[in-house]
């Protein structure tokens, strides 16, 4: 795909135009710091998250944003599960379609968050469910960012159904949007009830079990002109749903971003908000029919 460098310098700046208002409108809400562990590859955010990294309107649960090699999360220490994560799952050309590493054995705690979850199994029927998927970060950017998802700051307790079920074969569909649209972003997280239920671990109390989770699919055409084509797909999955079930089935999974945003108290794609007058009617829209690939 040919792309004009003119073109792509003004959109760089113009969408640095856009942090820059972004940040000074949403400084006082958005209740998010970067760890600061992470500080040096906070530059990389933007390579995962296109419209932007989600801000938290939650002034009660911060968010400690973690950044690793291809992927990034926001989580909370008092929840002890992340809340939201992005990542950017790319057509794989050449040698590249045949880059697989084995799947790490371990789950790993993460020491720049307190206090560090450790890699047990949550247990009660609960899978540690990934946020985002090892093998397209693993393919994409190599072994050690592919045993970096095993960070249990990248897991949230998931029932084994929907983990091993309609979520697996969403994520595994993921790579194949890739390779029609050359690249597809993801957004995703869990959703939190009023009173979450708790992971009993014996002495390692605290971590809340979601009530369901969500997914943005984002395919930006031509991203790096002044008007990039932006499609998006939502879903929302309960923890109950069954293993069997379609994940292609809007009737029943299908949202809005907007219906996301309330559920979670977080904005997504705060760039797109400066970008696109019509932003807020995209983010109600409900894409009712699923992407085909042709």
């Amino acid at each position: 795909m040919k792309r004009s460098t003119t073109v792509g310098t003004v959109l760089i700046f113009a969408l640095g135009c856009a942090l820059s208002v972004c940040a000074q409108s949403e400084s006082n809400i958005d209740n998010s710091e970067i760890a600061w562990q992470s500080r040096d590859k906070e530059h990389l955010i933007e390579l995962f998250a296109v419209g932007g990294r989600p801000h938290n309107l939650d002034v009660g649960h911060k968010v400690k944003i973690l950044v690793n090699h291809g992927f990034a999360v926001g989580y909370s220490e008092e929840r002890r599960n992340p809340l939201w994560a992005v990542y950017k799952a790319s057509e794989l050309l050449g040698d590249a379609e045949r880059l697989r590493y084995e799947r790490p054995k371990f789950y790993f705690r993460d020491i720049r968050v307190t206090p560090a979850v450790d890699g047990r199994t949550f247990g009660g029927g609960f899978d540690r469910g990934h946020m985002v998927p090892n093998a397209v970060i693993g393919s994409q950017y190599g072994s050690l960012a592919q045993m970096e998802t095993f960070y249990m700051t990248n897991m949230c307790p998931q029932n084994a159904d929907l983990n091993q079920g309609p979520w697996m074969r969403l994520e595994r569909w993921i790579p194949q949007a890739a390779e029609e649209n050359d690249h597809i972003f993801v957004v995703c997280g869990p959703i939190f009830g009023d009173k979450p239920a708790i992971v009993d671990r014996g002495r390692e109390r605290g971590i809340q079990i979601p009530d369901a989770f969500y997914m943005i699919l984002v395919d930006a055409d031509q991203e790096f002109r002044p008007q990039p084509l932006i499609r998006l797909l939502a879903y929302r999955f309960g923890q109950e749903t069954p293993r069997d079930a379609d994940f292609q089935n809007r009737q029943l999974f299908g949202v809005s971003v907007n219906d996301i945003e309330e559920a979670t108290q977080l904005d997504f794609f705060p760039l797109f908000e400066v970008l696109f007058d019509d932003w807020e009617e995209r983010e109600n829209e409900v894409e009712m029919n699923h992407w085909s690939l042709d």
